[in-house]
């Protein structure tokens, strides 16, 4: 490991007597700012053994693991699971807003206005821990072959209303479920004269197919 990507990747090291205050930052400064890519290593998360192999190469100083487990314990530092958030949002959405607004509010006797989104239902379930003693395994009963299913649905923004299809099992594409959403939509909205689909910008809803 070469000096320079190591001080890029881990900063300047306080220089104290010992292994006191301010190693303790440091090690909290890589598990926040950086991961072992940024050492040269081919891991995605950091370990015990991952730190102590990087404190080496970078100090040559050997610490333990409960060491840099203390170290980050003292700068509140735990292991959690991230948690997913919604993405960027549309740079479109406030010229968008204004014109769907009016459309709801006064929308025509035969007019339709839907909500619409695709999904997939996977019959296996998904298993989480549990409490049981050792050596008693617990059993969950599954389904054979977890075949997903892809549903495409909408809700009626006049009388709340669900239309749901369910595409075939060989024919799972996201543009072959999305036509047939729109047929199926077609036939129990025959009374309607227009019908207001709003849809996210997937490329199944833009495509080619769908266009006509």
């Amino acid at each position: 490991m070469e000096a320079e990507g190591r001080e890029a990747a881990v900063g300047t090291p306080p220089t104290p007597s010992g292994l006191g205050s301010g190693w303790s930052e440091v090690v909290a400064a890589w598990g926040v700012q950086s991961s072992p890519r940024d050492c040269s290593l081919l891991r995605r998360r950091w370990s015990g053994q991952v730190m102590r192999l990087v404190w080496w190469k970078t100090y040559e100083v050997r610490v333990s693991q409960e060491t840099l487990r203390r170290w980050l314990q003292k700068e509140q530092l735990v292991g959690r699971r991230p948690c997913p958030v919604v993405g960027p949002s549309d740079p479109q959405t406030e010229a968008k807003l204004p014109a769907l607004r009016p459309l709801l509010a006064s929308l025509a006797e035969k007019e339709l206005a839907v909500c619409q989104e695709e999904g997939e239902v996977h019959p296996h379930p998904k298993l989480g821990a549990m409490g049981r003693r050792r050596g008693q395994p617990a059993n969950v009963v599954t389904p054979g072959t977890n075949e997903k299913r892809s549903l495409a649905g909408s809700w009626n923004w006049r009388t709340g209303a669900w239309i749901v299809t369910q595409g075939l099992p060989k024919a799972g594409r996201p543009t072959a479920l999305f036509l047939r959403y729109l047929e199926d939509l077609g036939w129990q909205g025959l009374h309607y004269h227009t019908s207001h689909v709003i849809c996210d910008k997937a490329r199944s809803h833009k495509s080619q197919a769908v266009q006509p």
